[in-house]
C-alpha cells in the first residue's frame, strides 16, 4: 500500500517526464490494461474498490475476492514486466 499518494505520483511525474496527468488517469490505465488482460469486471470493480451489481447484489455479496484480486494484479505486474522488457529496460527491485 502507498503510504502517501501525492508523493508517490510526484515520484512517477518526475521519472516519467510526464507532467499533465493525475492519479485517477492511473485508475482509468489499470482497469482498461486489466480488461485487455481478459479480467472480470467485477474483479476488476473491486481491485478498485469500487462496488458493482445492483444494490441486492453488493448486500448480499459480501465475498471478498482477494485471491481473484491478488490474480488480476499479478498478471498486471507481468504485463508491465514485459513491456518494461520489450523497451529494453529492465526491472528495478
Amino acid at each position: 500500500m502507498v503510504d502517501n499518494p501525492q508523493k508517490a505520483a510526484d515520484r512517477i511525474r518526475d521519472l516519467s517526464g510526464v507532467k499533465d496527468w493525475h492519479v485517477h488517469d492511473l485508475r482509468h490505465a489499470v482497469a482498461t490494461g486489466l480488461a485487455q488482460l481478459r479480467v472480470a469486471p467485477h474483479v476488476i470493480d473491486r481491485v478498485l474498490h469500487h462496488t458493482s451489481g445492483t444494490r441486492m447484489h453488493r448486500r448480499y455479496n459480501q465475498w471478498d475476492y482477494f485471491d481473484e484480486k491478488r490474480e488480476a494484479l499479478t498478471r498486471w505486474a507481468t504485463h508491465l514486466d514485459d513491456l518494461k522488457q520489450a523497451r529494453g529496460e529492465v526491472a528495478q527491485a
